[in-house]
């Protein structure tokens, strides 16, 4: 009988206490990596395109005309 309630709290109850704080470790390095994946993710994709540059590519492709952009190069100035 002795042996048993010893056998609880020894070996047993230890490598049982080992594995659950692995555990909780183990789901908390997930919940942090899983939530600094998914926050923001503009925030990795800035663009550093000026107006400038974004009038230039919308004019390129035929989006706006040559007095609109005449128009809106000299607004931007």
């Amino acid at each position: 009988m002795m042996m048993g309630y010893w056998n609880m709290f020894g070996w047993g109850g230890g490598f049982m206490m080992l594995v659950w704080i692995l555990l909780i470790v183990i789901g908390i390095y997930l919940i942090f990596t899983i939530a600094g994946k998914t926050r923001n993710p503009e925030e990795k994709n800035v663009s550093h395109e000026t107006a400038r540059d974004i009038l230039n590519k919308r004019y390129a492709s035929g989006e706006i005309s040559h007095d609109e952009y005449e128009k809106m190069k000299h607004d931007i100035q």
